[in-house]
């Protein structure tokens, strides 16, 4: 196993197929289809990252998630899928590491986008250990 994700969105066809994705390229997975159900999936096991539709309950429920995600100790990586525009200073002062447009991202950029965020977390974590053992990978591996 790679890493374990969080997956939380409300339109259950998409979550299906982000957790096909993730699973096929050795992640393990858990989806919740709400910010409530993803925030207490985050207060009962731990993630390495939390990828999370931004409308759901609210407008800005993936704020919600990511500001759950950011107070844990070990504080996971947090992904935001929408269909919004949202300035990139916004997103990044609700501690989110990567905004991704749907309908505008094909489903390789999605992967490329999780494994890049997933890889660099790993390398931050413990970055001995993991330079060595992980072969971090800096941004110009994945453009």
């Amino acid at each position: 196993m790679k890493g374990r994700v969080l997956i939380a969105d409300d339109d259950s066809r998409l979550l299906a197929c982000y957790a096909a994705l993730l699973q096929c390229e050795d992640f393990e997975v858990q989806t919740a289809v709400s910010a409530v159900s993803a925030i207490a999936a985050l207060e009962s096991a731990e993630f390495d990252l939390v990828i999370t539709d931004m409308a759901m309950e609210t407008e800005t429920a993936g704020y919600d998630v990511a500001c759950a995600a950011q107070r844990l100790s070990h504080r996971p990586e947090v992904i935001v899928f929408t269909s919004f525009d949202i300035p990139s200073a916004e997103w990044k002062t609700h501690g989110v590491k990567e905004l991704l447009t749907k309908g505008q991202t094909t489903m390789a950029a999605v992967s490329a986008a999780i494994n890049r965020v997933f890889d660099e977390s790993v390398c931050r974590r413990s970055p001995l250990q993991a330079g060595a053992d992980q072969g971090c990978k800096t941004a110009a591996y994945y453009s």
